[in-house]
């Protein structure tokens, strides 16, 4: 394992010199170098010089506690953001009954939607890997990925639809009055504000990858795709974590004493 994460920060390193067009004509990195260092095993977070003692044994800790993807390797040289990121995230989730992992929800689609209005290949590359492994399902077809230009094809469920138009409304601060009522109606207005959370949880991973030069390249893949036993353990977790995030503030302390 440690052997195949070293290749395959090897191959996120190499700094390559081809470029990709923005939606805005400026010409931009590809790929290029990773801009912090990938800490997705013990090695490499002991040869992290920026981190702390204690950071490096909760980055350590980290470890078995995330998803088997490289995101969660990039976001190590923060540990303690990366865990309030991943709870954050994983409450939401909890809240909106969804996760990112399921092809066809409204979280993957917002995933993907994220992805393509910050031109961030890295965002569709997870959602897309997970959609391939998982297969199609419930309400999910494979000729969707290639359809999100087109929300009102026939590809798309009413309810998948109004997602997409919905995200991308919000996007672009474009969220008519008429929008607003059909996603009132559609989905109520705790729903409404649980989405346009889950829009700034994948803004925030988008933001990051761009910033950080975190880009898709083949072979460095996730790791593969969670078993059922260890998908149920995680859905327990969401139910856990939501469970202490509202106890912490139901015991908190009045605002300003």
């Amino acid at each position: 394992m440690v052997m195949e994460s070293q290749h395959n920060n090897q191959k996120m390193e190499q700094n390559m010199e081809e470029t990709k067009t923005s939606k805005h004509g400026i010409s931009v990195p590809r790929t290029g170098k990773l801009r912090v260092p990938m800490l997705d095993n013990e090695p490499a977070i002991n040869a992290a010089a920026h981190l702390s003692a204690d950071e490096k044994e909760r980055a350590i800790e980290n470890l078995v506690k995330y998803p088997p993807n490289n995101t969660w390797g990039v976001m190590n040289n923060d540990p303690k953001l990366a865990a309030v990121t991943l709870s954050w995230g994983c409450a939401i989730f909890e809240l909106i009954g969804d996760a990112s992992g399921i092809p066809g929800g409204p979280v993957w689609l917002i995933c993907l939607e994220v992805a393509r209005a910050t031109n961030n290949e890295m965002l569709a590359a997870n959602m897309i890997n997970m959609s391939v492994l998982v297969g199609e399902m419930r309400d999910f077809r494979m000729q969707q990925l290639g359809m999100l230009a087109y929300p009102d094809s026939e590809v798309w469920t009413d309810e998948q639809r109004l997602t997409l138009k919905f995200t991308r409304a919000v996007l672009e601060n474009k969220v008519t009055d008429e929008l607003f009522e059909q996603a009132r109606e559609a989905w109520g207005e705790q729903n409404i504000l649980r989405r346009i959370g889950v829009i700034a949880w994948a803004q925030f991973f988008a933001y990051v990858y761009n910033a950080c030069n975190h880009h898709f390249v083949a072979g460095t893949e996730d790791q593969g795709q969670p078993t059922p036993e260890e998908g149920m353990a995680f859905q327990q977790w969401f139910k856990d974590n939501l469970a202490n995030t509202l106890s912490f503030f139901s015991s908190s302390k009045q605002f300003g004493k």
